[in-house]
């Protein structure tokens, strides 16, 4: 009994040590977040359109789309998918979040971290 509340309390603690630790990060990385975002709407010249790398995927329709790869991390990816939804789509997209749009810095119109 008394070696079980020992294990306990001592998991107990180094639980909440890494809960602590987590929450901390957490915060860093949504402060980093908004700082990165203010960064890259408020410079205007700042180029955020520059693939790292081009690829292309084929669609289940069998055509090729070509695909930029903006980052390609194992904890974040970002890629482009040319020719994703028609106009007509896109269109509809507009309409339906339209007061919610704004221009990026790249002048794509962006919904939140949405590109459109």
């Amino acid at each position: 009994e008394e070696m079980m509340e020992c294990v306990r309390s001592g998991m107990a603690e180094k639980f909440g040590a890494l809960k602590r630790e987590m929450d901390f990060q957490a915060s860093i990385r949504t402060s980093m977040a908004d700082l990165i975002d203010r960064y890259a709407c408020n410079d205007q010249s700042l180029n955020v359109t520059t693939p790292v790398n081009t690829d292309h995927w084929m669609s289940i329709d069998g055509e090729y789309r070509q695909v930029d790869v903006m980052l390609d991390r194992n904890y974040a990816k970002i890629h482009v998918v040319k020719n994703f939804i028609s106009e007509d789509e896109c269109g509809a997209i507009k309409h339906q979040v339209g007061h919610r749009l704004y221009a990026g810095p790249d002048q794509t119109v962006k919904l939140g971290s949405l590109a459109v």
